[in-house]
């Protein structure tokens, strides 16, 4: 949201969109790389009412402020929220079967299925409540364990940074120069065309998995992808293409760059909801897993920050 109306808000200053990235990519980053090592202890229903708060001052900051640089302070606050949240909730998952993860990832469209699914499975296992008890076990993960678990996960760490560098770096930075005369909509909604078509392909990307686990689930096994390093080589591939048609414009119809920007948002999407299903599947400890999914996140957001320096 923050980033689609990033020119909007910023009208009539001269300060560059990628400056929206860093807005919402250094807190979320501090965030990310601190709310999983400590608030195992904190149960979920104190968490999730600060989370709604912070995340509604910062929506109002964001919506009624009339200065560019208090806008730009919402923005930091919302994404502090959404940022919570979704450590939070991909936490909370761990506790509940595979459906309930796909559904997380499909970001909220599919809330009512996610519902269903987790009263389906809450129902029967019993193995976690809204206060963050569980059966077993009940210890909680020292230092080192949770080292370990970190060092696991960093090879798809590495691979969300890649993927998130290259997303944002030409989403905010690249396709920004790209503008068609003989297109049927003016240069300056150029922009908002290439982000929503990217968004539709990012939906998609991070729920397909959630539609074939409902629909076909004896397809899930051909789907999957463990080795994310892939996805996130194709991602840098969009990278590239978007810089030399920026570069040399070899290519005079915006068509082609609607249809690369669904593909890069559907390989982004796809790399975040395959990233987290390798986790929830290698990792069979709770409350190891319980942190994993807090803290894998990180990758994405060290690739917006440094997108966001790079782009400056």
């Amino acid at each position: 949201m923050c980033l689609t109306a990033a020119q909007d808000f910023l009208s009539g200053s001269k300060i560059a969109t990628t400056t929206v990235i860093l807005c919402i990519a250094i807190p979320v980053i501090a965030v990310k790389s601190t709310i999983p090592w400590v608030t195992q202890r904190v149960p979920y229903n104190v968490k999730i009412p600060v989370i709604t708060f912070v995340f509604m001052g910062g929506l109002l900051t964001l919506v009624l402020a009339p200065r560019v640089g208090y806008r730009l302070v919402g923005v930091s606050v919302v994404e502090v929220g959404v940022a919570c949240s979704e450590i939070t909730i991909m936490s909370l998952t761990a506790f509940y079967g595979d459906v309930t993860v796909d559904a997380q990832l499909t970001e909220g469209e599919k809330s009512e299925e996610m519902r269903d699914k987790q009263g389906g499975v809450s129902g029967s296992s019993g193995v976690a409540d809204i206060n963050g008890v569980e059966t077993a076990p009940k210890a909680q993960l020292s230092m080192r364990d949770k080292l370990s678990v970190a060092l696991e996960i960093s090879p798809l760490i590495f691979s969300l940074f890649l993927t998130y560098f290259c997303e944002y770096l030409s989403n905010h930075a690249v396709i920004t120069t790209l503008a068609f005369p003989n297109s049927t909509f003016s240069p300056r909604d150029h922009y908002p065309y290439y982000i929503l078509i990217y968004n539709i392909g990012k939906f998609i990307g991070r729920s397909h998995i959630f539609f074939f686990a409902c629909l076909l689930p004896s397809l899930l096994p051909y789907i999957l992808v463990r080795q994310t390093w892939r996805l996130a080589i194709l991602e840098f591939v969009h990278f590239v293409l978007f810089l030399s048609l920026s570069w040399f414009r070899f290519i005079p119809y915006v068509s082609a760059v609607l249809v690369l920007c669904f593909t890069e948002g559907f390989i982004a999407g796809s790399i975040y909801v395959n990233s987290v299903h390798t986790v929830s599947k290698t990792i069979a400890e709770t409350k190891r897993k319980e942190f994993a999914l807090g803290l894998i996140t990180i990758g994405n957001a060290v690739g917006k920050m440094c997108a966001g320096f790079v782009g400056l």
